[in-house]
């Protein structure tokens, strides 16, 4: 009797080149967007993961699409549904995380302030609605770059209620004035 007992483990397969850890199994069945988020999360809830890391994988995520499914590029998802650390690295936002929370929610209020941007160079009148966070945000980040144009010809278009009740919107666009940018807000 042979008292030598061998176990195989997890490697053993990887290590002769076999093609059956988890991501292998689980690109197969990615056949929408939504599957491919879930793929980045699996992905970098093993470790957090540069762009360049993650891009192999993702590339062979869309072909495996259905055809008509629209999936986004992968640069869009990464900004809308993780956080970007200081090393370039992307994470799985932690929901508990206040500071995780705030980032993911500055995300949301700038893209819909770009919407309002698109929408408005798309008129010569004011827009009728527009959510006054967003428009804070945005008009906020585009004072940190320095884009007064945007704050000016967009703030053009504000509905007028917005201007003479929010004092966020209007302290920014004062600002613009006295930047000599030229904006009568009165």
């Amino acid at each position: 009797m042979n008292d030598t007992l061998y176990i195989i483990g997890n490697g053993f397969d990887l290590h002769h080149g076999l093609k059956t850890s988890y991501k292998d199994f689980y690109i197969n069945y990615v056949n929408s967007e939504a599957d491919g988020i879930q793929w980045l999360r699996n992905e970098l809830n093993m470790a957090p993961q540069t762009r360049q890391d993650l891009y192999a994988g993702w590339m062979h995520v869309r072909g495996a699409v259905h055809t008509g499914d629209n999936i986004f590029d992968l640069d869009e998802v990464l900004a809308e549904n993780f956080i970007k650390e200081p090393d370039g690295k992307w994470c799985i936002p932690n929901q508990k995380d206040e500071k995780d929370l705030a980032i993911l929610r500055a995300k949301t209020l700038l893209k819909e302030f770009n919407l309002f941007v698109e929408q408005a160079s798309k008129t010569k009148s004011k827009i009728k609605e527009a959510r006054e966070e967003a428009l804070c945000a945005g008009f906020k980040q585009c004072y940190i770059n320095k884009d007064f144009k945007t704050i000016v010809m967009d703030g053009d278009k504000i509905p007028e209620n917005q201007l003479t009740e929010d004092r966020g919107i209007t302290s920014i666009l004062r600002h613009c004035i006295i930047k000599g940018i030229g904006y009568d807000i009165d």
